[in-house]
């Protein structure tokens, strides 16, 4: 896509007017598709599976997690809101960005609110590249990158930690409080 002339106007363009200028009516392609092809009160109404997605609140720079009780149209949206490309997606009030900005993926409600003793994270934005990028596109793409893995980094050097101190018995799992220390 580098090289496509289309997609190179179509990103200039995105860094010189915001979504609210180019699309000030707030349209969301997405949005007709999840309305039509995903039912959310049979999803909010299942018990086998445990759904949570992660917002940005722009505002307030913290993580909103929605599970599945407030699970909607909305909350896909915002957990996907890349601020570059749409409007931020308004939720009781609150206007929210792609969830990985702050956790990617939160891993608090999956040891808080589920009985798993393992997880299976699969990593779509490298840690690692070959080379130092050197375009202003490629530049931009790994700042992403860097943002939107560092909480997961962070996340997973703190259980690691909490694990040797495990390990160790300098801590002793809590019956009440499975993410912590007693």
């Amino acid at each position: 896509m580098d090289t496509s002339p289309a997609w190179i106007w179509a990103d200039a363009l995105s860094r010189l007017l915001s979504p609210y200028q180019l699309n000030p009516w707030g349209y969301h392609p997405l949005r007709p598709i999840l309305e039509d092809q995903v039912d959310f009160a049979a999803l909010r109404a299942q018990d086998r599976i445990a759904v949570f997605v992660a917002a940005t609140d722009v505002r307030a720079c913290k993580l909103e997690v929605f599970d599945k009780s407030r699970l909607t149209v909305d909350a896909v949206l915002a957990s996907a809101c890349l601020p570059f490309l749409f409007q931020a997606v308004e939720i009781e009030g609150r206007a929210h960005w792609d969830g990985g900005y702050m956790g990617n993926p939160p891993l608090d409600p999956l040891i808080d609110h589920t009985d798993c003793d393992d997880f299976l994270i699969v990593q779509i934005n490298p840690l690692q590249m070959e080379t130092v990028p050197t375009t202003a596109a490629a530049i931009l793409d790994r700042m992403n990158e860097v943002a939107f893995n560092s909480s997961l980094v962070r996340e997973l050097r703190t259980i690691a930690r909490i694990n040797e101190f495990l390990a160790a018995g300098t801590c002793r799992p809590s019956a009440t409080a499975r993410s912590g220390c007693t």
